[in-house]
């Protein structure tokens, strides 16, 4: 299985990465992670330059404008590569059951009135199961992990019918770093500029009060 990932992050990592490879984001209690510990990864260009802009918008040194952006952060385009068998979609029907089984199965032992307090105030909470199943090993198999979010600039209220889905947004997390191949920066800036004013005109609404809150 090839595909490709796309990662937004400061200029000043680029002589790092390019000479030492990706440092994995870390995972703990107090910071759980969309999909736990490893590298991250957008499927889609256009995530990537967000996240950038996201980053870019907090720095109050900064004008949040496109110069500032290229001249501050970049994006490193990989192959990431293995076995099907060591790719878990945890938004695919196989991921998605281990996922409800792990849950149900913790759910049903002999939980501390504390652990299960904790349990049902989560229980639709998925990066804290998520963060359980890495304490449990159930991923300890697997070399990649992905997920597929609904993004909500355009998806409240829309019964979507035979329609397709709109502002879908996949990541991936690389548990294996053996799994990242030919790591290069994104150089098209054309195209990034292009994917900036788009992703200005869809953050200019109330879905840019959300994303604040979500991203800390």
């Amino acid at each position: 299985m090839i595909c490709t990932g796309y990662h937004a992050t400061p200029k000043f990592n680029k002589n790092n990465i390019l000479e030492n490879g990706f440092s994995k984001s870390l995972n703990n209690k107090d910071n759980p992670l969309w999909l736990g510990e490893g590298v991250y990864f957008w499927n889609s260009l256009y995530y990537a330059v967000e996240w950038n802009v996201i980053k870019l918008k907090k720095n109050t040194e900064l004008e949040n404008n496109f110069n500032n952006l290229i001249e501050n952060y970049l994006i490193f385009k990989v192959d990431i590569e293995c076995d099907e068998e060591k790719l878990l979609d945890l938004s695919g029907p196989e991921g998605s059951i281990i996922f409800k089984e792990f849950k149900k199965q913790l759910l049903s032992r002999d939980n501390t009135v504390e652990q299960q307090e904790k349990f049902q105030k989560n229980i639709d909470n998925d990066i804290f199961w998520i963060f359980l199943m890495f304490e449990e090993g159930v991923f300890d198999d697997y070399y990649v992990l992905t997920a597929t979010y609904y993004k909500k600039i355009d998806n409240n209220g829309i019964e979507y019918g035979s329609n397709f889905l709109k502002y879908l947004q996949s990541q991936i997390c690389v548990l294996k770093n053996e799994c990242i191949k030919n790591t290069r920066v994104y150089e098209n800036n054309n195209k990034q500029e292009y994917l900036y004013r788009v992703i200005m005109n869809n953050r200019n609404d109330e879905y840019e009060v959300r994303r604040k809150i979500w991203i800390k």
